[in-house]
């Protein structure tokens, strides 16, 4: 039924609550809830059934990048702020704040055990940290430009 949809595409629902454009989205493993980071300062989830926004992630500035754990339990957020951000999707809770970037954090991702991200950034560095961990385990540098994606 969904497949019928995408193919026909007939818009399914609109999620309306960000004040701003949408930088970034994401959809959780279980594909039950969107993710969506915006330059309103805020990621907000998503039930993707029903379009209700089912919590909002405070930020101190634009969210530009989205990720979520292979579980479906956290979701990660990097920001204009320069900080990575580990979330709980079901308290919303800031579970960790990783700081070290000296440009934007533009693009995050989980490694498949959900124990490393990788973030990259406007700094022109890709670093890799350990979920449970303090500090970034490696900084690689390379771009002469920012990483983007």
């Amino acid at each position: 039924q969904d497949l019928t949809k995408v193919r026909s595409g007939t818009l399914q629902r609109m999620l309306v609550g960000h004040r701003d454009w949408v930088a970034a989205l994401a959809v959780a493993p279980d594909g039950l809830t969107i993710l969506s980071g915006s330059t309103d300062c805020t990621a907000r989830a998503w039930s993707a059934a029903t379009g209700r926004c089912l919590r909002t992630f405070p930020h101190d500035d634009m969210v530009c990048a989205l990720a979520v754990t292979p579980d479906g339990r956290r979701l990660v957020t990097g920001a204009d702020d320069h900080v990575v951000r580990l979330w709980s999707l079901s308290t919303g809770e800031l579970l960790r704040a990783f700081e070290g970037h000296t440009g934007a954090a533009c693009a995050v991702e989980v490694l498949p055990g959900g124990h490393q991200i990788v973030s990259g950034s406007d700094d022109k560095t890709l670093r890799i940290w350990d979920v449970d961990g303090e500090g970034a385990r490696r900084t690689l540098v390379g771009p002469t430009d920012g990483v983007r994606a």
